[in-house]
């Protein structure tokens, strides 16, 4: 069973209008992602800034990257941690 869902977003915008606001999610903890886990996690050359967001033990981990994501941007990354 996944312990949260990872999603990656362009615009902090999305987040506040959808996941905040919409789906009532509220931020637990924000932060910058080592570039070195980056690379390896995503290979992406950004230190892209996270928010861990929780809804009733649900939580959600929000990428802000300015990287586009193409056709399956839409398909979040679900792992384990």
């Amino acid at each position: 069973m996944a312990n949260h869902i990872g999603i990656t977003v362009n615009y902090i915008d999305d987040l506040d209008q959808f996941y905040r606001n919409v789906l009532m999610f509220s931020t637990v903890r924000k932060f910058n992602l080592d570039i070195e886990l980056s690379r390896l996690l995503f290979n992406m050359e950004e230190s892209p800034e996270v928010f861990l967001l929780n809804r009733d033990g649900v939580e959600l981990e929000v990428f802000i990257s300015k990287r586009k994501q193409g056709l399956h941007a839409h398909i979040p990354r679900v792992h384990k941690c």
